[in-house]
């Protein structure tokens, strides 16, 4: 008897979109978390974040129009 069952494998966008924004927001979390212990307080923490975001940003801009 020949098995006629077929696995398909389907890609739902929402479930791909959440565990994306799950895993960045982690990330974010645990880089806080380093930095807070790096500097000694959340605001620390906060300003190093920043500025990291904002030299990314002006790395990126400019590959994505914003420059």
């Amino acid at each position: 008897m020949q098995d006629t069952y077929k696995a398909t494998t389907r890609i739902e966008p929402l479930k791909w979109l959440i565990a994306a924004l799950e895993t960045v927001l982690g990330l974010m979390g645990a880089l806080v978390l380093i930095l807070y212990f790096y500097t000694g307080s959340f605001a620390g923490a906060g300003q190093k974040l920043d500025a990291g975001l904002k030299a990314i940003w002006l790395f990126v801009a400019p590959f994505v129009g914003q420059g």
